[in-house]
């Protein structure tokens, strides 16, 4: 069952489209192999270093989310770290881990899947900001104007 104010199929979606890009990324990279051109033209140490570095964004992401959310016992609208860079940072981690496993191999049928998954991030972050206006009122609109969606503010 999902949280207040989440969508009522993240979670499911969550798990269902990590399932369907490990299947394809996989497959296409390690058996298939029928997408995997662009590797040809990045040497694998340049496709490992972006893995290992978009990795590490997306884990201290996800981390500095976690930490404003279990520092917080009172329900309120969360402003400050990770939160105070972009609205979404666990869901922005999430699709940076994402990211990071498609750049090691460059698979084109894994990037059609990842763009699904921001498609699908994208329409579940709408959704519950749309909760969080109805919820948090004016606040959360003056939020939504200072912190931006997907690009953290540096």
């Amino acid at each position: 069952m999902p949280r207040p104010g989440e969508h009522p199929l993240g979670d499911k979606g969550q798990v269902v489209l990590f399932l369907l890009f490990m299947l394809v990324w996989v497959l296409d990279s390690f058996a298939l192999r029928f997408s995997v051109v662009l590797a040809g033209y990045v040497p694998l140490y340049v496709r490992l270093a972006w893995t290992a570095a978009v990795a590490a964004a997306g884990l201290i992401l996800i981390n500095a989310g976690h930490k404003v959310l279990e520092d917080t016992d009172v329900p309120h609208l969360l402003t400050t770290g990770a939160f105070g860079r972009v609205r979404h940072p666990l869901y922005l981690g999430s699709m940076l881990l994402f990211t990071a496993v498609w750049g090691s191999t460059l698979s084109l049928a894994a990037l059609i899947v990842l763009a699904i998954i921001f498609v699908f991030y994208n329409h579940i972050a709408a959704y519950e900001e749309k909760k969080l206006v109805e919820k948090f009122g004016e606040a959360y609109i003056q939020y939504k104007k200072k912190v931006p969606r997907w690009i953290p503010k540096l």
